[in-house]
């Protein structure tokens, strides 16, 4: 048994029978990954199945079979009181489901299966574990404690989203992660398909971003490095998905003598999104955590809204240069 937690989880899953899974904000191949494998296995013990997600699922991510059946809702008016369960993969906090901060919580069972460790625990039950690469690896364990056989399809979106949170491998690999992913492949896992679409097929729009960061980059006295791009500069880039992200990763954690980095942009004025990246070992969670945000301490993000700009790039490099 991997997980003690998983015979609970059962059990509150057969005792319901209309289901809601829950893709995050700026949804990624983890999230994506987990809801849709997920999903197919619930469907298979005859539940009634609802995948829904905050934002639209981009494109490069629809080669994941069972993707083009997650739904886009508003979750502060989405009626949660039809269903009688509700579980939340790859999340650490409501505020990546909620965008108004005033919301309020769903008044049905919750369960939480997450592995950030900025996710302290929340919902009515949390199976946390900080030493996966990704929920998909996760859910691996769970299926393998439930004597779920995976098929090929789910195979390829559980592999998503391990080579997705683990950028190929580059981080957060832990003990299990490569015999996880030899698992998968084995099952037909299609690991070329994979990484053409996460990593091989890049807008151009994308790349000509990646330009402006470059002429961007700032490297502060104590260390770390950022790019910080207010809305006058950024709007152009706004529609592209995965800007920060892809910049974060491809560019400022690749950087010499850096030890850790951060991008900012302004995707309206007044809301500011920040995304982290270790490269020393700094844990950049605890950074993100401050501004109400979370991840992984070599990956982790956060949003500061209702201010300024310069108020908040003057928090963040205060925040950054206290850890330096």
């Amino acid at each position: 048994m991997n997980y003690p937690e998983s015979a609970v989880m059962r059990d509150q899953i057969n005792a319901a029978q209309k289901i809601l899974l829950s893709c995050h904000h700026h949804p990624d191949s983890d999230t994506v990954g987990s809801a849709v494998s997920l999903g197919r296995v619930l469907e298979d013990m005859g539940k009634t199945v609802k995948l829904i997600c905050p934002d639209h699922i981009p494109p490069f991510l629809s080669f994941i079979e069972g993707s083009e059946k997650i739904e886009t809702h508003k979750f502060e008016d989405f009626a949660f009181n039809e269903w009688d369960l509700f579980i939340v993969c790859d999340t650490s906090n409501w505020s990546r489901l909620f965008i108004d901060p005033h919301f309020t919580e769903p008044k049905i069972p919750v369960i939480v299966i997450d592995n950030h460790t900025s996710n302290k625990g929340f919902g009515e039950m949390s199976l946390l574990d900080y030493k996966t690469s990704s929920v998909c690896e996760m859910l691996c364990n769970i299926f393998d404690d439930w004597g779920v056989s995976i098929t090929k399809p789910m195979a390829t979106a559980l592999l998503a989203g391990i080579l997705g949170d683990t950028g190929s491998f580059q981080f957060e690999v832990f003990d299990k992660t490569f015999e996880t992913a030899d698992k998968l492949i084995k099952k037909g896992a299609d690991i070329s398909t994979i990484n053409f679409h996460l990593f091989q097929s890049l807008p151009l729009e994308l790349i000509k971003f990646w330009g402006v960061v470059i002429n961007k980059l700032t490297k502060d006295e104590t260390g770390f490095t950022y790019v910080a791009i207010p809305y006058d500069e950024y709007k152009d880039f706004v529609h592209i998905y995965g800007t920060r992200e892809t910049a974060a990763s491809a560019i400022l954690s690749k950087i010499k003598d850096s030890t850790f980095s951060f991008i900012m942009t302004e995707e309206q004025p007044g809301s500011v999104s920040v995304s982290f990246r270790s490269r020393t070992g700094v844990d950049t969670s605890v950074i993100a955590l401050q501004f109400g945000g979370g991840g992984h301490p070599a990956a982790s993000g956060a949003w500061l809204r209702g201010m300024s700009f310069d108020e908040a790039l003057h928090k963040v490099l205060s925040a950054c240069k206290s850890i330096s």
